[in-house]
């Protein structure tokens, strides 16, 4: 099942079509009060049939109804936007809910006011239209404000801050109570003029910012923010605009019905954002209630796939210690998930002599990480490593590491494949080879023991022969040369056939391609002339018996490569030298060559240019492994009908080299 992505609400449009539903409603509410006034409704509340001829009190409970309801929903709304503030700190949730703020608290305070509750006003005639122009006003100023800063990205930060909006809820509730508290007692001016076209001039200003607020900076400010709740800011700005139509030219006197419909109208601007609010509050549930299923079921895959896989999986932080430890590691490594996690893998899992190498592999993984500035996460290796079982034993395995989290608390992960089945089946495949190499050499290798011994047997008869003390005393220390020459041809049959590989340890590039020249100088001689230049060098850190067959391999095919030609016309260059920090040696022939063709592929397993029964193909290949292995490489340069040179580089041994294992025993 492919889950698909939830798109967060500040994503997500309105189509057009539902939009244009929704304006077009809205407007036919705010026209609803004009066709009721033109067909004879006063739209005031009903009261008590002893109160029935009372119209100024109707007109007093209806405004004090409209006033307390949208006072209510206005407060109710500034509550919810203040806690969508405090859990999304949304620079849009905190303007708004101060405006909405100063409307709810204005209209309760209103509403009382006309009751009698707070307030015995003077001019209750002017009051009202008084108090609703000033407070229109403020409310147009403090909407235009809002919608000014939510456009100015560099004046957000202020808005984001608890104190700042504590602050203005301070200011805004004082000046209220300050505005109505000195309406009340003092002379107010004539804000009404029933026979003019404008009857209600002083509330035209209002009515032009929200016009700005309603067709200019509201519909920028939904692109921006994209949501439900800016939508329905925007469309709570058109009853506001409606009731100041309403109040400017149709309300001759307080508690008519142009009067009663803007009061009305005013209320619904403050139900359509409480609408809006409760709508986002919804969609948001549900988009987290999704989320949260969606992040389940990624954790529940994402768990199945951690401990069904095949590799170990361990993850550890910045001081190496393990917090994840799948089934697969328990079953390559030994250790229960419950006795490694908390403990430290570098003291637990690597051997002394590989934690410098793995340390270095973790902090260049970091500062790759660091200098391409990737803030997700950052591969490395794979790479070969010795781990250790919880018995004690060793493990070859191969890593890859990845790093992830904070550049300065990173969390690795690794990923370990146990080598040990191909460990098994290198050595047999390198065993192979050299039983292979011995067997084509067994002609050269019997003639070289055969000249060694008949001088041997030539020197005892001697012996026998000689007259006096001082002939036998030479003719015995001819035979002991003799003897020490076998002696030396078979030490170094033993060295090739050895069947274990031996740590890694310093070893005389020199002396091993001394051994392989003689190994193979018989095969050479009956093909080729050799010439060698044969440098002093450092030495490197490698296998000697390993090495010694890898230069075998290469001076075989390079005598098998030129065996089709007269002897008289053929080369074998052997080169020894030491270039910056590399110990190279080359090995060159001039014969055919190889065609370039196959000259990427000469270095895959079981590829052989030879006659069946003659190659395994496996010689090249396994050069190249055992060079790689110790931190090498070996390339081969050829031209058709110009010969081949293969060159072997490995670095030299340094004191430092972290890759040095403890040495081998010495060779008997």
């Amino acid at each position: 099942m492919t889950v698909q992505p939830y798109p967060p609400i500040a994503q997500r449009t309105t189509p057009p079509g539902r939009l244009a539903a929704l304006f077009a409603l809205l407007i036919l509410v705010c026209v609803l009060p004009a066709l009721a006034i033109a067909m004879g409704f006063s739209l005031s509340l009903p009261l008590p049939s002893a109160a029935e001829t009372l119209g100024t009190l109707r007109g007093a409970f209806t405004h004090s109804t409209l006033l307390m309801l949208g006072g209510i929903l206005a407060l109710s709304s500034a509550t919810l936007s203040l806690a969508r503030f405090l859990v999304r700190r949304s620079a849009l949730t905190s303007v708004i809910s101060i405006t909405l703020f100063w409307s709810g608290f204005v209209a309760i305070i209103q509403a009382l006011t006309v009751d009698g509750a707070l307030y015995a006003a003077r001019d209750i005639e002017n009051y009202i239209p008084f108090t609703w122009t000033i407070t229109r006003h403020l409310n147009a100023l403090l909407i235009l404000g809002a919608g000014v800063l939510l456009l100015w990205p560099r004046r957000q930060l202020a808005l984001l801050r608890p104190g700042f909006m504590l602050g203005v809820f301070a200011l805004f509730g004082t000046l209220a109570l300050t505005l109505l508290g000195l309406a009340s007692y003092l002379d107010l001016p004539q804000t009404t003029r029933p026979d003019a076209i404008l009857i209600r001039p002083w509330d035209l200003p209002a009515l032009l910012i929200f016009a700005l607020c309603a067709f200019g900076l509201f519909p920028r400010i939904h692109r921006r923010f994209r949501s439900h709740f800016s939508l329905a800011l925007w469309l709570s700005i058109l009853p506001l605009l409606a009731a100041q139509g309403y109040l400017i030219f149709g309300s001759t006197q307080i508690f008519d019905a142009a009067f009663n419909a803007a009061y009305g109208l005013s209320a619904l601007s403050s139900a359509v954002i409480f609408s809006g609010l409760i709508f986002d509050y919804i969609r948001s549930t549900s988009q987290e209630q999704h989320l949260l299923r969606t992040i389940s079921e990624r954790e529940t895959r994402i768990r199945t796939m951690f401990d069904g896989a095949a590799e170990a999986i361990i993850a550890f932080d910045n001081d190496g210690v393990i917090e994840l430890w799948n089934p697969a590691a328990t079953l390559l490594f030994g250790w229960r998930v419950d006795d490694i996690v908390g403990r430290n893998i570098t003291t637990l899992l690597i051997p002394r002599a590989h934690r410098p190498y793995f340390t270095d592999q973790l902090e260049r993984l970091v500062t790759d990480r660091t200098s391409r500035n990737i803030h997700s996460y950052a591969l490395g290796g794979p790479f070969e490593i010795v781990f250790l079982h919880q018995d004690g034993n060793e493990v070859h395995v191969e890593l890859s590491l990845a790093a992830s989290g904070p550049q300065d608390e990173p969390i690795f992960t690794l990923f370990a494949r146990d080598l040990s089945a191909r460990k098994q089946m290198q050595l047999r495949m390198t065993q192979m080879d050299r039983m292979i190499t011995i067997g084509t050499m067994a002609a050269g290798v019997g003639h070289e023991i055969n000249n060694p011994l008949t001088y041997l047997i030539a020197n005892l008869d001697l012996i026998d022969e000689a007259e006096d003390q001082e002939e036998r005393h030479h003719s015995l220390e001819s035979a002991r040369q003799g003897a020490e020459r076998i002696r030396r041809i078979v030490d170094d049959l033993r060295l090739l056939s050895g069947f274990q590989e031996q740590p890694r340890h310093k070893v005389s590039v020199a002396d091993a391609l001394d051994v392989a020249l003689r190994m193979t100088r018989q095969l050479i001689q009956r093909s080729a002339s050799l010439h060698q230049t044969i440098a002093d060098t450092s030495p490197v850190l490698a296998d000697e018996p390993r090495l010694t067959q890898v230069f075998i391999n290469l001076l075989t095919n390079a005598a098998h490569a030129l065996s089709n030609r007269a002897r008289h016309e053929n080369r074998i260059d052997v080169h020894l030298l030491e270039l910056d920090d590399q110990v190279i040696v080359e090995i060159s022939d001039n014969g055919p060559g190889i065609p370039l063709d196959i000259q990427d592929a000469i270095f895959e397993p079981f590829f052989t240019t030879k006659p069946a029964g003659e190659g395994s193909g496996l010689g090249l290949s396994l050069c190249r492994q055992i060079v790689e292995s110790f931190e090498g490489s070996l390339t081969v340069e050829s031209q058709p009908g110009k010969g081949a040179t293969f060159r072997v580089s490995l670095p030299r041994y340094t004191p430092t080299s972290s890759a040095e294992a403890d040495s081998a025993p010495p060779r008997e």
